[in-house]
């Protein structure tokens, strides 16, 4: 069984289309927790409409809102499935997306699978697609950015498990995945998929688009060093690269405390 994790938080206007895509999928062994993060807007009763047309539709809802990060975690420690998937409340998967991905997971000892995805606008309409690296053969492009793309991704549950979840411990509401992946890198393989593609929407509210807000730099400048250490210390490196990786952490800690201090003027 796969799961698929929604975390759910004022998307009426794209729910619909987003479930339906899980629910259309040619593989059929899922069940899809959306979890609602205290919406003001109608995203659960459109989710609850749809429930009672498909009974793999479990609808999980936070007490109070918790943020991405701890939201997956609630639909990932409660799911069934031996994989399972993250996908954001406005994204689109293609009919046999699930089908092609548990084929490639059932070959090896994978830790998760990704592939790379096209961009729609609002109105679904295909605007670009995303620039995803293949970090299976070089783990070291993990180790100053994040270079794998969510959308679409599937973990193993067991890894999951075993590595302790999306990292809550670092006090981040919606900051994990770049640590999380280095984290599965080491207890399992990765695979990246070219020929699969999700649909990633571009929209005013996407949450990357907040990052390089003033309210948000020192979080981000926290959780971006808080990577790069985990990367080079877990990642094989001989020690000139070590040593160039501290270099380049303290360069960046300067640079955003530079690009902070911009912001305030």
């Amino acid at each position: 069984m796969v799961s698929i994790i929604i975390p759910l938080y004022n998307a009426e206007k794209f729910i619909k289309t987003t479930v339906d895509s899980c629910c259309t999928q040619t593989y059929q062994d899922i069940e899809i927790y959306v979890i609602d993060d205290c919406s003001t807007d109608s995203s659960i009763e459109i989710v609850k409409k749809l429930q009672r047309q498909d009974s793999r539709i479990k609808i999980l809802k936070n007490e109070k809102n918790l943020g991405v990060i701890k939201t997956s975690n609630v639909g990932l420690q409660a799911c069934s499935g031996k994989y399972a998937m993250v996908l954001g409340n406005d994204d689109v998967l293609e009919p046999e997306h699930i089908e092609c991905m548990v084929k490639i997971m059932e070959q090896d000892d994978y830790s998760f699978l990704y592939c790379s995805s096209i961009y729609i606008n609002e109105a679904g309409e295909k605007i670009g697609q995303s620039d995803t690296k293949d970090i299976s053969q070089n783990l070291q492009l993990l180790l100053r950015r994040n270079v794998v793309n969510a959308c679409g991704l599937l973990m193993n549950v067991n890894k999951l498990r075993e590595v302790g979840w999306y990292p809550e411990y670092l006090g981040f509401r919606n900051y994990g995945e770049w640590y999380l992946w280095i984290k599965l890198c080491n207890v399992g393989k990765v695979g990246y998929v070219p020929q699969i593609k999700s649909n990633y929407r571009i929209h005013s509210n996407n949450l990357t688009k907040t990052l390089d807000r003033r309210e948000n730099l020192k979080n981000v400048k926290r959780y971006n060093l808080a990577c790069m250490k985990l990367a080079a210390n877990t990642i094989k490196l001989n020690i000139g690269k070590k040593v160039m990786e501290q270099i380049y952490r303290f360069w960046y800690t300067i640079k955003m405390n530079i690009r902070f201090c911009l912001t305030l003027k």
